[in-house]
């Protein structure tokens, strides 16, 4: 069994062990009687989304089945968003605002409690930790830990030089920030040509400095970490050996990077082609390319049968198989329904070309289940499904500014918009439930 399948499938373990240090308020540890028994909570938290992009391989895949079609049955406003929720084992979830804050907001939609992050905001998703806690950075730049309680157990400073952070595909003049949770409660951050594993008692697992700047989160394999910097370079982190080159993915938008399996690394190349190094042998394919389409909204999302999925900036949902050729095509606003093939015979060519692309506008990836539904939310206010039996319904009351499209628990969605609104949908009352 390969180590992604094994994390995936493998339950929480928890032991029992003594500790030398503990987690304090600032970023000192405080010291504690040996003979105490701390209870250490290790692998990878049962939820639908751990983080940014859902999992820690960013395939943007859920691990529970979306509905076939949404009913709106919950909206509120929480204050202005800055990062994709998060979903706690227990089916609250989290959201970093554009404050210095963080709210949780319980399955049925009501507030649980808000933690103050300092003097400034998180610059990505928080992570989730084994034991369910959080791990957030932010720009000052810190690392902060927060508890399952909501209480601040952990501040600490990272230095500014090296750890200059912005968010991936908002530009590169100081580098893309990167947080990514260990199996055993510990977290990797990376920015500029920096990496760093600490935990919360401050203790520096590994410091590392990579030839290039990063360009996408981490990603773990074979008990290290792979880092694709700005020249598409990939390298493979596994301490106390220098990184090491392992092969190129080419020009790639920042942000898009994917571990697809065990030898399987996949990026988008600008502006709307995929492609996939071979981490064993080190070549590079090209998986798509040369799409008809001016851009991909955002970066690709990945079904279990490693099919691609997209939403275009002409309006459509388009899916790839394994070996990129196209095998669904499906209106995702109106206005490009009149460009389909029903409507328009002969070769299908963007009716635009320029405008945003994944470099400069911050859209919405689509949102991929094991049933092969795929979810996506549109910039202006169209939110949808395609089906496994591939039938796309729409509802144009979503929000104007979408962040994120986030499954919460089987059956269960929630949409979070820039602006502070949460959208929760669920199937209709008369969709028969999903066949397990």
């Amino acid at each position: 069994m390969s180590p992604l399948t094994s994390h995936r499938s493998s339950s929480l373990l928890a032991g029992v062990l003594t500790a030398a240090a503990a987690a304090s308020s600032t970023a000192r540890a405080e010291p504690i009687d040996p003979a105490f028994p701390t209870v250490v909570v290790v692998g990878i938290p049962n939820t639908p989304a751990v983080g940014e992009r859902l999992d820690r391989e960013r395939t943007g895949r859920s691990n529970v089945a979306i509905p076939a079609q949404l009913s709106e049955g919950l909206r509120r406003s929480i204050g202005a968003i800055g990062q994709s929720p998060v979903v706690h084992p227990d089916g609250s979830f989290t959201v970093a605002l554009t404050s210095p804050e963080l709210i949780r907001i319980s399955k049925d939609g009501s507030d649980v409690g808000r933690t103050s992050l300092g003097s400034s905001p998180a610059v990505r998703a928080p992570v989730l930790l084994p034991n369910g806690s959080l791990a957030v950075l932010t720009g000052a730049p810190s690392l902060v830990f927060v508890s399952t309680t909501g209480k601040v157990t952990a501040t600490i400073a990272l230095p500014r030089a090296t750890f200059g952070v912005v968010q991936p595909g908002m530009g590169m003049a100081e580098g893309v920030a990167s947080i990514v949770a260990t199996e055993d409660g510990a977290v990797v951050v990376a920015a500029n040509r920096s990496v760093i594993e600490l935990d919360a008692s401050s203790k520096v697992r590994m410091k590392v400095s990579l030839p290039e700047r990063l360009v996408s989160d981490l990603l773990p394999h074979h008990g290290g970490w792979l880092a694709v910097t700005e020249v598409g370079n990939v390298y493979r982190i596994d301490p106390p050996s220098e990184p090491r080159k392992i092969g190129s993915l080419g020009s790639i938008v920042p942000g898009t990077a994917a571990l697809l399996d065990d030898r399987t690394l996949v990026g988008q190349s600008p502006p709307n082609r995929i492609v996939a190094l071979d981490l064993k042998s080190g070549s590079l394919v090209t998986r798509v390319g040369d799409s008809i389409f001016t851009f991909f909204d955002a970066p690709p999302s990945f079904g279990v049968d490693g099919g691609a999925w997209v939403t275009t900036s002409e309006g459509f949902l388009v899916g790839y198989d394994a070996a990129g050729n196209e095998v669904a095509l499906a209106a995702a606003d109106r206005g490009a329904a009149l460009l389909t093939p029903s409507f328009m015979p002969g070769p299908r060519f963007p009716h635009h070309f320029g405008g945003p692309g994944p470099m400069n506008v911050a859209r919405v990836p689509v949102l991929v289940d094991p049933l092969g539904r795929v979810a996506f939310a549109r910039p202006n206010g169209r939110v949808g499904v395609r089906s496994e039996k591939g039938q796309t319904t729409t509802t144009d009351r979503g929000c104007g500014t979408p962040l994120a499209l986030v499954p919460l628990a089987k059956e269960r969605v929630v949409l979070a918009c820039r602006d502070g609104t949460l959208v929760f949908y669920e199937p209709p009352a008369d969709e028969p439930a999903p066949k397990p």
